[in-house]
């Protein structure tokens, strides 16, 4: 039972939940319908990215082991729960269902597009597994891209607009002001193993920038409105989002910890408010 635990966690079935359901709002973004015409593809595209997503997760504690150890013991790899031969073919085993959906994803959706964005938000997170990782704020550009690749994977089953290029937009600016938060909360376990931002220039810098980076966030909101007009829904669920942003910076110089679970939840806050658009 412990095993089977330790597999479920190092995956963050949370986390491959939420980007499965931004495959979703993608998709109805572009089509301006919450139910498809067709939900075989969006289905199969959903679970490809649910794999995706937790088979970059297990490359991501594999890598980090021994920082894990030091400053997240609790984690299933570095507790030792699960050990480095079982997570190795369990992320085999992963990887595989991944692609074995996308396939039938694009069998069944007759469109290369969506194939064509998979195979390069896979390309992206394997580089950062591999050598983006190391390079600090390059590695925080890459997974802040990876933020709106459900969204841009879904709103490819049928139309890519330019609302959902703004919307992808406002995922990768607050994506990378989360990466920064997440360097200054793991700082210590990150010092001298990857040139993070917080070490180049320092703590406050770094947060100010995260900051300026959710503001911009923020102020990038109010532009899906120029398609959608005075939409009531999204102005309300976007604001509560935005509320919850704004506190990030407030506590990221407090308690980063705590900035950076308020961070998540915020991103998950913006979720119905982008699907609102479809309505």
């Amino acid at each position: 039972m412990k095993r089977l635990r330790g597999m479920l966690s190092i995956i963050r079935p949370e986390d491959c939940a939420i980007s499965s359901i931004a495959v979703w709002v993608g998709l109805a973004v572009s089509s301006r319908r919450l139910v498809p015409s067709r939900p075989l593809p969006l289905l199969m595209w959903g679970l490809s990215t649910f794999f995706l997503v937790a088979a970059l997760n297990i490359l991501n504690d594999m890598g980090d082991l021994e920082i894990d150890r030091m400053i997240h013991e609790k984690r299933a790899l570095a507790s030792g729960r699960i050990s480095l031969r079982l997570t190795e073919r369990y992320l085999l085993g992963v990887i595989l269902a991944s692609l074995l959906f996308a396939f039938i994803g694009a069998m069944v959706g007759k469109s290369a597009l969506p194939m064509l964005i998979y195979i390069i938000g896979l390309g992206l997170g394997l580089l950062y597994e591999i050598k983006l990782k190391r390079l600090g704020f390059l590695g925080n550009i890459a997974i802040a891209v990876l933020f709106a690749f459900p969204l841009l994977l879904g709103g490819s089953l049928e139309r890519i607009t330019l609302l959902l290029v703004i919307l992808c937009s406002m995922a990768v600016v607050n994506g990378l002001a989360k990466e920064v938060i997440n360097d200054v909360k793991d700082l210590e376990g990150d010092r001298g193993k990857r040139p993070t931002l917080p070490q180049w220039i320092g703590v406050k810098p770094s947060l100010s920038i995260a900051g300026t980076l959710i503001m911009a966030t923020v102020g990038m909101s109010i532009l899906p409105l120029t398609f959608v007009g005075w939409s009531i829904s999204y102005i309300i669920l976007i604001s509560i989002c935005d509320a919850i942003l704004l506190s990030v910076i407030v506590l990221s110089f407090r308690r980063p910890m705590l900035a950076h679970n308020v961070h998540s939840l915020g991103m998950l806050a913006s979720l119905p408010a982008f699907l609102s658009l479809s309505i």
